[in-house]
């Protein structure tokens, strides 16, 4: 009988959703906040590390980025989701914590659509990377293997007068492109 209530016990516990906080309660290693909101439309910057000793310094996060802090609620390293919102209460980005190593990035326009989705396993990118254009399209694709671009990758260019396509498959950081869609030209 202790068995049955143990199983019930551990299928209700990891049913539960994981803890959500605000940016604002997400702190780096120092007790500084992990995240910079310019409370604005724009999703928060993260802590990047050290810049001249003892300051961080903080930057947006795009493909191919890694992140090396912890992030910390309440003084214990932070599992949960942390939300950014824009002025008018949308969620304009989503970041997803194990044991205070960044897991997944998410951020959005303040109508929902998604511009950036990024997964980390130990800090570097790996998997699937999507980045958006302004109408929820698929500007860019790359995949990465522990930091290194290895996989499908797709990037499409939109200029004012012409556009760029290019697809291909990347082997430890080296691009094969598929044929007809070679690097653009300038």
């Amino acid at each position: 009988m202790k068995a049955v209530y143990l199983f019930l016990a551990l299928v209700w516990a990891n049913g539960l959703p994981a803890q959500r906080v605000p940016i604002e309660s997400v702190r780096n290693s120092c007790g500084s906040g992990y995240f910079i909101d310019n409370e604005s439309n724009q999703a928060a910057m993260l802590v990047r590390g050290f810049f001249c000793g003892n300051s961080y310094f903080y930057t947006p996060i795009g493909m191919g980025d890694s992140i090396k802090e912890f992030a910390f609620v309440d003084q214990a390293l932070f599992s949960g989701v942390a939300e950014d919102y824009d002025s008018s209460n949308q969620v304009i980005g989503r970041y997803r914590f194990n044991e205070g190593v960044l897991q997944d990035l998410e951020e959005f326009m303040p109508n929902g659509t998604p511009i950036l989705q990024l997964h980390f396993e130990q800090g570097k990118q790996h998997g699937v990377q999507l980045s958006y254009n302004r109408q929820g399209k698929i500007e860019r694709m790359n995949t990465y293997n522990k930091g290194v671009l290895h996989g499908p990758f797709f990037n499409a260019w939109y200029g004012d007068f012409d556009q760029c396509l290019v697809k291909g498959y990347a082997v430890f950081g080296a691009y094969h492109y598929f044929r007809g869609f070679e690097p653009c030209s300038d």
